[in-house]
């Protein structure tokens, strides 16, 4: 069982905490009668069911007593057509089910005796894969107006914003969140792509990288993006890395010329912000010989 099976676990038990711990001692009527509460645990109770969703096709078969099917309904019903659910639904198996699937989800973890290796470690920090538990850290970080100028994006207005690009973006192969090691505090993203408006020829992927505002000036992104170079010419195969920013951002040009890369051309990017204007776009270029002279040096 893979890292992003493991957090979707995590990410059951984390909510099925939440929701007991919401709900202690409050009745029916004090639950109904508070359209938060409604709300906050509706949503806990559609994260469940979300993991359980891509958990299914993993674990029905060795686990076919877990309420799979209940699980993508309850899910179906909430995320689909949330004003006409039940909140009398949602209160009893808030209250009377969600016991038992603890008891299902902490046997299967203590079951699991092999995670791969898809997350990455360096001194200080963990590159793991994203998953949709991280919204509320990635939103916190992503609403930030600084962060998406500079990387071409809107700034995440609220979760859903986050929640549809960890499906769409991150949630994928080669992407993955940067976080404090020691705290699992998530502080950015990192990615290799082989697909792009850069990359031409087969031999080159794309690096790119952010960290969280509040995080930066700490030699963060320079101990991720090593390792992640350091690991894509020894095991992916490829002769170039390419990065680029956009024309002014002084701090990624500085980052990128102590990581080694050299600039190699720019041109004219359609503004994700503003799709009338265009943006001027740094690319620049880290060869694998270069790389390994310095290495030697």
């Amino acid at each position: 069982m893979d890292d992003k099976a493991i957090q979707r676990i995590d990410g059951v038990l984390k909510h099925i905490d939440k929701i007991q711990k919401e709900l202690n001692g409050v009745s029916f009527d004090e639950f109904n009668k508070s359209t938060l509460l409604v709300d906050a645990i509706s949503f806990s109770v559609a994260q469940i069911g979300e993991r359980m969703v891509k958990l299914e096709e993993l674990l029905k078969d060795k686990y076919p007593d877990l309420p799979w099917v209940q699980a993508r309904r309850m899910r179906n019903i909430i995320v689909h057509d949330y004003d006409n659910s039940d909140p009398a639904k949602v209160y009893k198996t808030a209250t009377s089910d969600l016991g038992e699937l603890k008891k299902w989800f902490l046997k299967i973890k203590d079951d699991i005796k092999h995670i791969s290796d898809n997350s990455i470690k360096t001194e200080r920090l963990l590159i793991r894969p994203w998953d949709d538990l991280d919204a509320d850290e990635l939103f916190e970080l992503a609403k930030e107006p600084e962060i998406g100028y500079w990387c071409g994006w809107e700034p995440h207005k609220s979760i859903r914003d986050s929640l549809f690009v960890l499906h769409n973006f991150l949630e994928v192969k080669n992407t993955f969140a940067i976080c404090i090691k020691e705290s699992g505090r998530i502080i950015g993203s990192i990615s290799l792509s082989f697909e792009g408006e850069s990359i031409k020829n087969d031999n080159e992927c794309e690096l790119g990288f952010w960290i969280g505002k509040e995080y930066q000036n700490n030699g963060y992104a320079f101990e991720a993006a090593s390792k992640m170079i350091d690991d894509a010419f020894k095991t992916l195969g490829v002769d170039n890395i390419l990065a680029t920013y956009y024309i002014n951002n002084y701090k990624s040009k500085r980052l990128l010329e102590k990581l080694g890369f050299s600039f190699t051309y720019s041109y004219n990017k359609a503004n994700l912000l503003d799709k009338k204007t265009k943006r001027i776009c740094c690319v620049n270029t880290l060869m694998k010989d270069k790389y390994i002279s310095s290495l030697k040096q």
